[in-house]
This record gives structure tokens, sequence and C-alpha cells, in this order.
């Protein structure tokens, strides 16, 4: 072990990164990378040289992130803040109360895989004169990481009115959807989950659209940087439409047997810029294709403050199978304000 950091701060010596963490070892040398988590007494820092790297803090002299990181001091009590170097054995913070130094080894843990994690956005537009129009959009994100188990809740509801030209006032837009998950990892990589969701659209006439389901799933990668996940597994789904009868073929009442196939991928292109992009595809085992479910989005969020921030992304929605007169394609651009927790 001692022989790869020691190869690897020499091939981080050759050339250093301006924007990079940097770990600085008792008998003098340097490694630099990214701060991924400390967990036992052991930070694990991904060098672009050599990967991960597992280095015991008895060996460390101090350390400094050139961004926010989680640190959970030895009360529990966790703080996002940007790590300056100390004094031996020592890193520095800054906070409210000022410039504090911790001894590394008092340190619970960097990124800790524990409590709650989420954030609300949110979007308003209202008009009022020549136009009246009203649009809303709200959406939140939950999840909590243990050791072995992943428990993530979501949803999102919009809500567009205009008034027509009888001055009455009738929806464009009037959706929602919610879900939940939980993960249980039977190793670092490999997972089993159980998840459902619910889904309405009034004016794709959907009442309701129930779609509980189970699976297996693989973390390719997770990290504070960057995350990507595969799921595949079984679905139940059931549809309920609200439809006028003008299509006599068409079943108000449908549900079916699916397979589902999702991926998760995000990406920190640096400590203010998050790359986010899903895709979820759920075809009936009887007919895949030409009854099936496709949603996926493609985003950017940028920080404006350590829990501020704006997102804009593009969403597609797909049902083959909608009720008389509604469109099998939805694709919405969506800009909105958030914070973090």
């Amino acid at each position: 072990m001692k022989r790869k950091i020691l190869l690897a701060a020499a091939a981080m010596a050759v050339g250093t990164n301006a924007m990079a963490d940097v770990v600085v070892f008792k008998n003098g040398d340097k490694l630099t990378g990214t701060v991924v988590e400390l967990v036992d007494g052991k930070l694990k820092l991904n060098s672009p040289a050599v990967g991960d790297v597992l280095i015991d803090t008895l060996d460390i002299q101090t350390f400094s992130t050139d961004g926010l990181i989680d640190l959970q001091l030895a009360d529990g009590v966790i703080v996002k803040q940007k790590v300056d170097s100390g004094t031996d054995g020592k890193i520095t913070i800054i906070g409210i109360g000022g410039q504090t130094e911790y001894e590394i080894s008092s340190l619970k843990s960097i990124n800790p895989r524990t409590g709650w994690r989420g954030n609300v956005r949110g979007g308003l537009s209202i008009q009022n004169g020549n136009s009246k129009n009203e649009d809303y959009y709200f959406a939140f994100d939950l999840l909590n990481r243990t050791e072995n188990d992943r428990y993530i809740f979501g949803g999102d509801y919009n809500l567009q009115r205009r008034k027509n030209e009888n001055g009455d006032r009738e929806s464009t837009t009037d959706n929602w959807k919610a879900f939940g998950q939980w993960d249980h990892f039977f190793d670092e990589k490999l997972y089993g989950y159980g998840r459902v969701q619910g889904d309405h659209d009034s004016i794709a006439n959907l009442k309701y659209r129930v779609s509980p389901g189970i699976g297996l799933g693989y973390q390719w990668h997770e990290s504070p940087i960057w995350n990507f996940t595969t799921e595949g597994g079984l679905n139940y789904v059931y549809e309920r439409y609200d439809d006028d009868d003008s299509d006599p073929d068409f079943d108000n009442d449908n549900s079916y047997v699916a397979v589902r196939g999702a991926y998760r991928y995000d990406r920190k292109l640096n400590d203010k810029v998050l790359l986010f992009h899903n895709f979820e595809i759920i075809p009936s085992i009887e007919d895949p294709v030409d009854v099936f479910t496709l949603t996926t989005d493609l985003g950017v969020r940028a920080n404006m403050t350590s829990n501020m921030f704006t997102e804009a992304r593009v969403e597609l929605k797909h049902n083959s199978e909608p009720a008389a007169g509604a469109s099998k394609s939805d694709v919405r651009w969506i800009v909105s304000i958030g914070w973090a927790f």
C-alpha cells in the first residue's frame, strides 16, 4: 500500500492540478485528487493517476479541499465546509464562528452515508394583463444512504392555467408524479430494490397509473463527484383513464405485467455545476412493442450559494397507448430555483 501511495505521489509530482484536493503526508510527500470519504480511519482519495487510494489517517499530516465537503465531527454533527490545511495532524475549517482547527483523528467520517439529504425546487410565473396566465411547478427529492440500504423518495407537480377568449380559466397542464424506492445492498455494488410509483395527468385523461415493482440494481460508481446506476426488474402496471368513449376499442381500465429498465447518472463538472440524466422504460411482457411507457430527462444544476441552486431540465414522457385525443409524447422545458439540505 505504501508503495502504491509513493508511486501516486511521484506521478502527481510531475504536474499537479491547481483545482484539486491535497493530502500532505508526514514524510512531506503530497498527493492530489478528490477526497471521496473517510471511513474507519481510512481516507479514500481518487487520484487521476492511479484511481482510488486508501490512506491511513495516521500517515496524514494534513489535507485540504478545493470545494465544500461534508465533515462528521466527533459529536456526530455534520458540517458542510471547505477544508484548509492545518498544523501537524490537524485541519482548519472556517465557519460562522470563525476559524477552527480539528484533529484529523477526531473526525468520525467524511461524506457520511447516513442521514437524510435532498432538495426542493419550484417555479412560478403569473401574468395579469393582456395575457392572463399562471404557471406553477414544485418538485422534491429525498435520499437516505446507510451502509447496506438506500431510501429514495421524489415527486413533482405541474400546473398551467390560461384564460380563454371567453374569459374562462382553463388548465393546459395539470399532472403530478410521486415515487418511493428501497434499495438493499448485497455487496458494494449489487442491490435489490422495491419501488412503487403513482402518476396523474388530467390533460391526458389519465386518472392514475400505479406501478409497483421489484428488481436488481448495480451501482457502477458512487462518490460525491459522480454516480451511475442501472436497474432491471418486474412491474405490475394498473391504469385508469377518464375517456369520453369516442374510441369504443379503448379500455379505460388497463393492467399488465411489465419489465422495467432504468439508469441514473449525475456528475459534478466542478464544485458549482452538476449534470444529470435519467432514463426509464416499462414495456408490457405480452406486447412490448406496442404497450410501454418511457420517461427520460437531461438537466444541469448550478449552485448560487452553498444551499441555493438554479436548475434547467428537459423531460420527455411517452405513453404508447394514450386516451383518445391525447398525444403519445409530452416534452417539458423547466427552469426552477431550489434549496438543497
